[in-house]
């Protein structure tokens, strides 16, 4: 199977780098739906090793996997933990200003 890269590499991942890359199977990026009437929130939030510097985004997709919301942002230098609370952070704001009440997170 051939492997996908991931965006960039986390210090917390303990995994080796190829240029900046995290190497991935396809076989693990398949995405799971939602109960019916239910949408979900996916995120990621990551930093660049050197410099800090971090950055989060994701998207809100409903039960049959169609797109909502997308959202990105920069967030200066941080942890890669602080890069991901942000993300989930984020996500729950737009689904709250989208006002879904039935929201999973991944």
């Amino acid at each position: 199977m051939q492997a996908a890269l991931a965006p960039a590499c986390n210090t917390h991942s303990g995994q080796a780098c190829v240029n900046g890359m995290l190497p991935i199977s396809r076989a693990n990026a398949r995405w799971v739906s939602p109960p019916v009437d239910w949408f979900k929130l996916n995120v990621d939030g990551t930093r660049d090793h050197n410099t800090g510097f971090a950055v989060c985004g994701g998207l809100v997709r409903d039960h049959d996997g169609r797109w909502v919301r997308g959202f990105a942002q920069s967030m200066g230098v941080c942890s890669p933990i602080e890069a991901e609370l942000w993300a989930v952070h984020e996500g729950l704001v737009q689904a709250w200003v989208l006002g879904l009440k039935r929201v999973v997170w991944k």
